[in-house]
């Protein structure tokens, strides 16, 4: 075996005596391993040929049964658990008739525990997680997408998901984020209600507590707020005081 097989700055912090012991303690635990694993049926052929079971039901970006094989069986830890509260976002689209108006039709609920998210830069998409996933479609695929950098973000046209940032004092941020394949921008700041959303044809600011009595900007047709409203408790979500630590907010 020798020293090589066992990591430098490991085998650094011992003497060549003790490092030759670890050596073989790594070799006898292994051979140790395999005899036990070998014995165990779970990790037999008979128990590992058929694929996990499927329960028919499709994911959505929030809520899914959120059972959470998808966060260990990823080979690069890119899937990890978002602390979202449970809520209902309202499904509304905002409009310039001469005066802005809000409609709204329906929500999106949020009732469980946590929300599935997904960091972009470690993913490489090797669909681990949509095999072990009980419903279909792929949580690398649906799941919230964060970017590590503006860059990656634009690297990437053809997936949806997000880019955030903050400003150094913590105050000011702006989120970039891209739904079907179209991009747009939500900024605004801790400070204050207001909040600037915009994209390809329209540039609006509206406080989302009251978007028909607030809103001032142009667009040519019906602005998808909703869109905006989703990027804002995704936002709060990662960046809440006491928020658990991840790839996003690191």
């Amino acid at each position: 075996a020798g020293a090589a097989s066992v990591p430098a700055f490991i085998d650094a912090a011992y003497t060549p005596s003790e490092g030759r012991a670890l050596d073989e303690s790594i070799l006898l635990n292994t051979e140790m391993y395999v005899e036990r694993a070998t014995a165990d049926a779970r990790y037999a052929k008979r128990e590992n040929s058929t694929v996990p079971k499927k329960i028919g039901s499709h994911l959505e970006l929030f809520d899914c049964v959120t059972c959470d094989k998808c966060i260990p069986v990823c080979p690069n830890d890119a899937n990890f658990a978002l602390a979202m509260p449970t809520m209902e976002i309202p499904v509304r689209t905002l409009r310039d008739h001469g005066g802005w108006a809000v409609t709204e039709k329906g929500s999106i609920p949020l009732t469980m525990k946590h929300q599935i998210a997904n960091f972009a830069d470690f993913c490489n998409e090797c669909g681990n997680c949509d095999v072990f996933c009980p419903e279909d479609g792929g949580p690398y695929v649906v799941k919230p997408r964060f970017f590590g950098s503006l860059e990656q973000f634009r690297a990437f046209p053809g997936h949806d998901g997000f880019y955030m940032a903050r400003d150094a004092s913590g105050d000011a941020w702006a989120v970039h984020a891209r739904f079907e394949g179209r991009d747009s921008v939500l900024e605004g700041s801790d400070g204050s209600g207001a909040l600037r959303f915009a994209g390809e044809g329209f540039d609006v600011t509206f406080d989302p507590a009251d978007p028909a009595g607030t809103a001032r900007g142009t667009a040519e047709g019906d602005v998808d707020i909703t869109i905006a409203d989703i990027v804002n408790e995704l936002r709060k979500a990662v960046f809440a005081d006491g928020a658990p630590v991840t790839y996003v907010n690191a």
